[in-house]
């Protein structure tokens, strides 16, 4: 995905001017930038720029009063049994008790439920907006693992992965960048992105 020019007004404020960038297939784009910068606004833009893409998110909502039986059943009316089923075997699902309502659930749970449900959809351009956030350590793991295999697994897609969290870029080697001053710029390794992120270059 390459962005030519590329500016971004959100209600007076100017949160990108003038950006020149491209985000490779095949691997993941790491995002990061400190709050308030515009990252989420980004992503939102993202997708409603190209409608080939798609983003998982806090505020990407899926049905949360039924249980996952029933979301199982939907989805392979929708999709076909073989990828749901293997969406479920490689996301580590078997775990989740699929008589309980969605929202009664582990944030963990419902993650990867709602990773599960986007990706089925199959967009060219996948971005992930703090996706390990607030999950516990083996749950954060295992999505990462996931996507791991899921970009080799579909080398034709993009995926643009936006967070805080550190330990995703040890979890998931891919291409780094950093959201600020309104643009977002590229950095040759994990460590040199860091090193501006954490101590500022210093």
């Amino acid at each position: 995905m390459k962005l030519s020019n590329y500016s971004l007004r959100i209600n007076n404020r100017q949160l990108l001017t003038d950006v020149n960038i491209e985000f490779n297939k095949g691997v993941i784009n790491h995002i990061l930038g400190k709050n308030g910068v515009g990252k989420s606004l980004f992503a939102k833009d993202i997708l409603f720029r190209n409608k080939s893409s798609i983003v998982i998110g806090s505020y990407s909502n899926i049905p949360e009063d039924i249980n996952f039986r029933e979301l199982r059943r939907l989805l392979i009316h929708k999709f076909g049994s073989n990828n749901v089923n293997n969406m479920c075997d490689v996301l580590n699902t078997t775990n989740i008790d699929d008589k309980i309502v969605l929202k009664k659930l582990s944030d963990g749970q419902r993650q990867k439920i709602k990773i599960m449900v986007f990706l089925l959809f199959d967009g060219d351009i996948v971005i992930l907006d703090e996706v390990t956030n607030a999950l516990d350590k083996k749950t954060a793991n295992e999505i990462c693992t996931f996507f791991n295999q899921y970009i080799f697994n579909n080398p034709q897609k993009t995926i643009l992965n936006i967070t805080h969290n550190l330990s995703d870029l040890n979890n998931m080697e891919g291409n780094y960048y950093l959201f600020e001053d309104c643009n977002i710029k590229k950095y040759n390794s994990k460590n040199e992105i860091i090193d501006v992120y954490v101590n500022g270059g210093k």
